[in-house]
């Protein structure tokens, strides 16, 4: 797994521009992007958007004049955010530059915020750049695509030399954020000009698709938006691995729920023939784990010829394997590997988690179970030096002195791991020769 920084949850700065109070008190607006950022493998990226406006302004709203007073709002901003073609006309034809910014967000990207699709369209042709970003890294059309004036966006991706996918790294491209906010019109025409979802530096690799990325950060507005515009949804990567079985890799349960939701194959094997079941088991994720099962998915699916509750034992997994038990009513706690013929008490000795040897005892797994006649769970735990899982089934009613292979086989054992500790498990005492 990656090296994940620890979650944290925190407040970025507004990209939108807040409008100040006019001074004649007919208009009084203010429009917030209030973003909140989640903790997902490899990276922090913003999780929800919300805004808030009041009822749209007339399309142009009286300017006070001591809003143009020296060190307050550029005459040329505000009346593109106002609308104020006359205006805008005025400080153009005074030579005004038309990125003359607040702060740095111009007015091209103040007119987009507003959604002055007019206003735009006049600047641009005034010779505005389409691609200048605020402090934030917003540019124009990610922040017309955040509030979904599509008609804004539309007039800004016919812009010469528009960067489809510029914007700051913690938000993503505005492809990315009109899906989220849930902008689908505006979100399709940024999808058929040949926006990303994500940029190179968020991809996880360079070459990443953008299914493969939205499940491992858990975007499953996405997912839901590419599986309607996208090919098969079942797609395996360079790796073998499909959407749904990297989305319980990193316990994304919401994405594994949309992917289960449109059509994703729960059974699908992948690498070793391990299907999402024996990925979400082996790292742990018992959520989800708990959403398959109630999906269907198949425990006796093999993996290297061992079923999930075999991958849980082995990988340590004890909220899994509970998960496991308790919705299989413990059917399968006795299911032999068909070419070891090991069940999952044998791997969890053969490990020494004493606490999965525990949960499986409690759900009646057979302590003293040979596998294709060879050594017990005892012989496994002694033979590996596990004391505490060796203790663990001989409480059990595993038998002191028990024999594996052979008398000899268990012996040899057993003077292999000959510390006080496993001595006093196994209920034996050292005499002079060093014979038990």
């Amino acid at each position: 797994m990656h090296n994940l920084p620890p979650p944290t949850c925190q407040s970025v700065t507004p990209v939108a521009v807040q409008c100040s109070e006019r001074a004649n008190g007919q208009y009084n607006r203010s429009l917030c992007a209030h973003t909140v950022c989640v903790h997902t493998p490899q990276r922090f990226f913003v999780s929800k958007t919300h805004h808030t406006t009041e009822p749209r302004p007339p399309a142009c709203w009286p300017l006070p004049e001591d809003a143009f007073r020296e060190g307050g709002i550029p005459r040329l901003y505000m009346a593109a955010c106002a609308g104020d073609h006359n205006a805008v006309d005025q400080e153009l034809a005074d030579g005004t530059d038309p990125d003359q910014p607040l702060g740095t967000v111009t007015p091209l990207i103040g007119a987009a915020l507003e959604g002055r699709t007019a206003m735009v369209d006049k600047l641009l042709a005034a010779g505005a750049c389409v691609n200048s970003q605020c402090s934030r890294g917003a540019t124009a059309l990610l922040g017309a695509a955040r509030f979904g004036y599509h008609d804004t966006v539309q007039r800004l991706l016919r812009a010469e030399g528009i960067d489809l996918n510029a914007g700051p790294d913690d938000e993503g491209t505005a492809l990315r954020i009109a899906i989220r906010c849930g902008h689908q019109k505006t979100a399709n025409a940024l999808w058929e000009a040949g926006a990303d979802v994500y940029r190179v530096s968020q991809r996880p690799k360079k070459d990443c698709p953008p299914l493969r990325t939205a499940a491992i950060y858990g975007d499953s507005d996405v997912i839901e938006y590419i599986a309607s515009h996208a090919a098969c949804i079942d797609t395996r990567f360079d790796d073998g691995y499909t959407a749904l079985a990297l989305a319980c890799a990193f316990g994304q349960t919401e994405c594994v729920r949309v992917l289960l939701d449109v059509g994703a194959d729960i059974n699908q094997s992948g690498l070793l023939g391990a299907t999402p079941l024996h990925v979400a088991v082996k790292w742990h994720c018992a959520d989800v784990v708990r959403l398959l099962l109630e999906r269907g998915a198949l425990l006796k699916a093999a993996y290297q010829g061992m079923n999930p509750l075999h991958t849980a034992s082995i990988n340590n997994a004890e909220q899994c394997v509970e998960v496991l038990l308790d919705m299989t009513g413990g059917h399968a706690v006795d299911t032999p590997c068909p070419y070891s013929g090991m069940t999952a008490l044998h791997w969890a000795a053969h490990m020494g988690h004493a606490g999965i040897i525990r949960q499986l005892l409690k759900w009646g797994a057979d302590v003293h179970k040979q596998p294709n006649n060879g050594p017990t769970a005892l012989y496994a735990a002694v033979q590996d030096g596990h004391v505490e899982a060796a203790r663990t089934l001989i409480l059990a009613g595993a038998g002191q002195g028990e024999k594996g292979r052979s008398d000899k086989a268990f012996d040899d054992a057993v003077l292999q791991r000959t510390s006080v500790a496993m001595l006093e498990a196994l209920g034996l005492n050292r005499v002079p020769d060093g014979s038990i």
